[in-house]
């Protein structure tokens, strides 16, 4: 791919990338490409806090389970850090939602009657409304993650990789919180288990970061925009 990418990419007026990271990336591997960045977004109007009352110690993750970075950070999450947590704070529960479970995550959740795995659902926003803590413990992939996009319009408190938030604009400790390791993670969701304060602040910064930034209607005039000076 690399080699195919060094070879085509230059022959473009433009490539289109969705952050600066993958930009930075492409031109390691096609130094002589014209390249411009256009985010990835969301709809705001549709994506927007709901007027649903919290589970409390509920977490959810959101996304197509058979696909292969999420279902990696859900069996992880479920190996390694969901033991610790359920220990400091014995009556979480954990919602895992998206279409396709595979049978390896389906086993946790026969073993665990604090674990929903729901499968697919006509409207995924009330599992993430009702959540206190939106959970994005992605460990592979690139580009950038729109479930996290959808999470942030909601005006969600999230913790998240170091992968999981890649290539968004976001601040650790003002959008979401990052934790890279098992112990870490469980350490920054009892934070917000145990600080309405720090949910709320968190849950207003990212979503405000979100209407400025990553809305359909700004990233489609950049677009625009583009187009535009290019056909000029």
């Amino acid at each position: 791919l690399k080699k195919y990418e060094n070879r085509i990419c230059p022959k473009f007026d433009i490539n289109l990338v969705v952050s600066e990271l993958d930009k930075e990336r492409l031109l390691n591997i096609a130094p002589n490409s014209k390249i411009a960045v256009i985010p990835n977004g969301v709809d705001i109007n549709y994506f927007k806090p709901l007027n649903s009352k919290i589970k409390r110690h509920n977490i959810v993750f959101a996304g197509r389970m058979n696909a292969y970075p999420n279902e990696d950070a859900v069996i992880w999450f479920l190996k390694e850090i969901w033991p610790l947590l359920k220990k400091e704070v014995p009556d979480t529960t954990f919602t895992i939602a998206g279409r396709n479970p595979t049978p390896r995550i389906k086993k946790f959740a026969k073993n665990d009657l604090s674990i929903l795995v729901t499968g697919y659902v006509d409207d995924i926003r009330p599992f993430i409304a009702q959540a206190e803590v939106y959970i994005c413990p992605i460990r592979d992939g690139g580009g950038t993650k729109l479930k996290l996009l959808d999470a942030i319009a909601m005006g969600k408190a999230i913790v998240s990789t170091s992968i999981g938030a890649e290539g968004l604009e976001v601040k650790n400790g003002e959008h979401i919180l990052i934790a890279d390791d098992p112990v870490s993670f469980v350490s920054q969701i009892l934070r917000i288990f145990k600080n309405l304060n720090l949910r709320t602040n968190l849950g207003n910064s990212a979503k405000n970061l979100v209407e400025k930034k990553y809305s359909w209607k700004i990233i489609g005039k950049k677009l625009n925009s583009l187009y535009q000076k290019m056909c000029s």
